[in-house]
């Protein structure tokens, strides 16, 4: 089904989901907080869909969007670090390593075979975060039960089984629309939920509650992306290495 959108496919097809991810955004925004929704954010979103459809030119498109998130999750970390100087050296470190500087590489360096598959990924994890947060936030609660449990409630309070196990019914979303093995899509779903909590275990080590405040109710940048930018330099890790 859908053969053009097999693994490691084009470019075009990561980047409108992509896109599909920016417009639920502010849709997510207003489902928490109303407030959040401002006619700044919609204009901010409505650039980032119209810029690739002017100019056409999803293979630098996408590697300017990936540059610019993993440099705004450096420069918070670096900000968080500087302003509170908790964490150990190798902490801060590895942190930097992991959410900026390996993914910068990646989207300057890899070829454009390898970007779209990393692209993917990226996709991948974030819309997982959209299946997990109405999971956890919608039916969860209704439901009850052991789906509202919080297996993390110093870590990660607002994850609940509820919205783990919509994340991981979630895909059967990305089986249906390109196609790459079930199982596979399990484990980068289960690595980018791994690197979330990775990330705020570094949150509370650094006795903060987000890592910037740019999104309002949601954080900063690295507070929307961590599971997503892990889950990259896990796979940009695994093609340097094993190829």
């Amino acid at each position: 089904m859908l053969s053009w959108l097999s693994f490691g496919g084009e470019l075009q097809t990561v980047i409108l989901i992509y896109l599909g991810v920016l417009i639920l955004s502010p849709v997510l925004y207003f489902i928490q907080d109303p407030k959040t929704l401002s006619r700044a954010k919609v204009a901010v979103v409505i650039v980032v869909v119209l810029t690739p459809c002017v100019f056409s030119a999803f293979a630098w498109y996408t590697r300017l969007i990936g540059i610019t998130i993993s440099s705004a999750c450096g420069y918070e970390l670096f900000l968080l670090v500087k302003k509170r100087n908790n964490l150990p050296l190798w902490v801060s470190s590895l942190s930097l390593l992991i959410w900026c500087l390996i993914p910068v590489a990646s989207f300057i360096l890899d070829s454009d075979g390898v970007l779209s598959t990393t692209a993917a990924i990226f996709v991948i994890v974030e819309v997982s975060d959209v299946f997990q947060y109405i999971g956890g936030r919608v039916v969860g609660p209704k439901v009850g039960s052991i789906f509202d449990y919080r297996p993390f409630p110093s870590l990660s309070p607002g994850k609940s089984i509820g919205g783990y196990s919509a994340a991981f019914l979630g895909c059967l979303f990305h089986r249906v629309l390109i196609g790459w093995p079930y199982g596979a899509l399990i484990v980068i779903v289960f690595i980018g939920a791994v690197g979330d909590l990775a990330a705020s275990s570094v949150k509370r080590m650094e006795g903060s509650k987000d890592f910037g405040q740019l999104l309002g109710a949601h954080g900063g940048v690295m507070d929307r992306f961590d599971g997503a930018l892990f889950a990259t330099t896990i796979n940009v890790l695994k093609c340097w290495i094993i190829g």
